[in-house]
């Protein structure tokens, strides 16, 4: 059971899977408690929190620097910025913020697949807003739950066990894109 919500990266491949599995059941109609916006919402936080470490050395690494030049160029104070969509920002700041978004969106996309959430990838890569749409309503449902969050992937968990069906079987792998049965 989780502890906390988004759980410990080590752990998030395992929830990964348990979400993997609760949607098919949700599609096959044997799970009813919970809605692809649930799991949409698991799933996305899982991936972000996987992918932190990588996105925090990107901006570091290609930037950070850049990003605080530009402030203090145009007169800014050590750690002041801009209010989003003010006129204020200049040309060359907006740029460069609009590619390290690109580049997080085509990250994610990469955590994404990496996990055999290929839906999902393409919706961050294309689309961000309904990305961000389509996870803030899971969040909400999530939420509705009258629990805190880390009691939607238990609830999952409890759903799971109590459903011994062949798609339910921990025991099978779940391919490469989980890193089992051959896989990476």
């Amino acid at each position: 059971m989780l502890s906390s919500f988004p759980p410990p990266a080590d752990r998030i491949p395992d929830d990964l899977k348990i979400c993997q599995r609760a949607r098919d059941a949700l599609q096959a109609g044997k799970l009813e408690n919970f809605s692809q916006e649930e799991i949409f919402y698991v799933v996305a936080t899982g991936v972000e929190t996987i992918a932190d470490e990588r996105l925090d050395e990107l901006f570091a690494s290609e930037y950070a620097e850049r990003l605080k030049e530009i402030r203090t160029r145009h007169g800014l104070e050590e750690n002041k910025y801009w209010a989003p969509g003010s006129p204020k920002i200049p040309e060359e700041y907006e740029s460069l913020l609009s590619e390290f978004r690109q580049e997080k969106r085509r990250v994610l996309g990469e955590v994404f697949r990496k996990y055999g959430e290929e839906a999902m990838a393409v919706i961050v890569e294309s689309d961000p807003d309904a990305y961000q749409r389509q996870k803030n309503t899971g969040k909400e449902k999530v939420l509705q739950m009258g629990s805190p969050p880390n009691m939607g992937l238990q609830g999952i968990e409890g759903i799971l066990a109590a459903a011994p069906t062949p798609e339910f079987d921990d025991t099978v792998p779940l391919g490469p894109s989980y890193g089992e049965g051959g896989g990476q």
